[in-house]
């Protein structure tokens, strides 16, 4: 997605507003689609999703101005936490989350 009504890359389909782009994948893909930032944008769709992959580095930047949205423990539930150590290819030591959005249909048991 872009504002930039003029941009094109070879192998890449562009699409100017949030809507354009999720009625593409609608129509077109048949597998996960993935929203990568940055801030506006998740706060855009976070609404949208059913799922959350979250990477949480170990490190504090002092001049960051773009954030990941709180996660809203009524409507997420954390399934999957990978801790990993810094090392080689990681600066940091890292967590990759996983959270599934929690229905609001109670869940009946026959």
């Amino acid at each position: 997605m872009s504002k930039n009504e003029y941009f094109k890359h070879d192998g890449v389909v562009v699409r100017q507003t949030i809507e354009e782009a999720f009625e593409y994948c609608k129509r077109w893909l048949q597998e996960e689609v993935f929203v990568i930032g940055g801030d506006s944008i998740y706060r855009q769709t976070i609404d949208n999703a059913d799922k959350i992959y979250l990477t949480r580095v170990a490190t504090s930047i002092a001049d960051g101005d773009a954030f990941f949205p709180e996660i809203d423990s009524k409507k997420w539930m954390l399934t999957n936490a990978e801790a990993h150590q810094k090392d080689e290819k990681n600066e940091y030591d890292h967590i990759f989350e996983t959270y599934l959005k929690q229905t609001s249909e109670p869940i009946i048991y026959r």
